[in-house]
């Protein structure tokens, strides 16, 4: 009650007064059944709110283009082996060796993780990033903070998704070493990797607003459809049938 219990003391007494001075048993008795489910309701909560959140250990693959490496904390998206579902997964790395490692490496490593699950911070200030609110859509419900992990080898064998994340990490880092702000605006538009300095880097797309938007959008398009149609052309399809399936595209 604002924050205060002497506030709450002083309101609670005068509601308490007002409702004896009804002289209406029903309307007593009412009001003491809902403070007695209102009071079981809160202790219930918080014991769940207090009740101490055990230790759980992951085994996790990390892809170094997918990382995000800020200083020295480390952000990625995975699915923990034995997890139900996808995780934010925040690190702090304990070296520059580490740093170098995922900043510089193409293949995806293995860790092992050990934290726990905490929800996302619910949106309290008026335009605030509505954090979990974004990873709903992705399908994400909460995240995992991790208090000690260790870098193990490499999987031994590459699945097609291993060997996808590969080539673009190898795009990533031939990006890195054009003009700074070409490159980050090379990845943004055709590998969708964006670092975490990326708009502080690119003031201009601040600017642009929505157009920035329509523009990466409508050239991953033209690039999508430029592919679907030279396909088409091997087949040697008709002009108007390649036009449907590129609009049905």
């Amino acid at each position: 009650m604002y924050g205060n219990r002497l506030i709450a003391a002083a309101l609670l007494s005068i509601l308490i007064m007002r409702i004896y001075f009804l002289r209406d048993v029903k309307v007593v008795s009412t009001c003491i059944l809902a403070g007695l489910i209102f009071a079981f309701g809160g202790l219930l909560t918080n014991r769940q709110v207090s009740a101490p959140v055990s230790q759980q250990n992951y085994l996790v693959k990390v892809y170094p283009d997918s990382a995000k490496v800020n200083g020295a904390n480390l952000s990625f998206i995975a699915r923990p082996e034995g997890a139900k579902q996808k995780m934010v997964l925040y690190a702090r790395l304990k070296s520059s060796s580490q740093q170098r490692r995922l900043a510089a490496g193409i293949n995806p490593m293995m860790l092992k993780v050990s934290g726990k699950s905490a929800p996302f911070l619910p949106a309290t200030n008026l335009n605030q990033f509505d954090m979990e609110k974004y990873y709903h859509h992705q399908k994400i419900q909460s995240c995992f903070l991790v208090d000690h992990f260790v870098l193990l080898p490499p999987p031994a064998k590459l699945s097609i998704v291993d060997r996808i994340h590969i080539i673009r990490s190898k795009f990533n880092q031939y990006c890195s070493q054009l003009p700074k702000t070409l490159g980050i605006y090379a990845t943004g538009l055709i590998s969708g990797y964006r670092p975490v300095n990326f708009f502080d880097e690119m003031t201009g797309v601040k600017k642009l607003g929505l157009l920035h938007v329509f523009s990466i959008s409508g050239m991953h398009v033209a690039y999508f459809l430029s592919i679907v149609d030279q396909l088409l052309a091997w087949l040697g399809l008709s002009r108007f049938k390649k036009s449907i399936i590129s609009i049905t595209f």
